[in-house]
């Protein structure tokens, strides 16, 4: 069947050919396979069984190309990586989402985290995985007086 991976920031979308069942894993393994298009695709991970998860993401674009916002961008070398460690209170990390072929939410984990390579973690046929890099507070925010009474008026 065949499923779209896209890789929100650096530009990388392709679709895949992978069989019924696949996962999350299983799509962006291929992909690495097949990137298309002259290019090179990687995906970093760390950790082992239901721990491992993606960290970094990389790709090669040969040629210049458009977002797909229609913005230009010059041929070359793409990467983001998460940082687990907080700086500035806050951190970053990977997240998956999976949809449909029509283009609706498909939630494996039904809000549970699920871990790219779970079984429940299944792209379904003419679906689209989209990973992007999500940051999030390590704690709370220490805002201004002045921001503070905008925010709240």
């Amino acid at each position: 069947m065949e499923v779209t991976l896209r890789v929100v920031g650096i530009f990388f979308d392709t679709k895949v050919t992978v069989p019924e069942g696949a996962t999350v894993k299983d799509v962006v393994d291929e992909a690495q396979e097949n990137p298309g298009k002259g290019r090179t695709f990687r995906a970093l991970t760390e950790g082992t069984g239901d721990k491992e998860s993606p960290t970094t993401f990389y790709v090669n674009q040969p040629t210049d190309f458009e977002s797909r916002s229609g913005n230009p961008y010059d041929a070359g070398e793409y990467q983001l990586k998460e940082n687990t460690t907080p700086v500035g209170g806050q951190y970053t990390i990977w997240q998956y989402y999976i949809t449909k072929e029509d283009g609706t939410p498909d939630n494996p984990g039904k809000g549970e985290n699920v871990p790219y390579n779970d079984p429940r973690a299944v792209v379904p046929a003419g679906g689209t995985v989209i990973w992007r890099l999500v940051t999030i507070r390590s704690g709370p925010d220490p805002i201004s007086a002045r921001a503070r009474s905008i925010m709240l008026s």
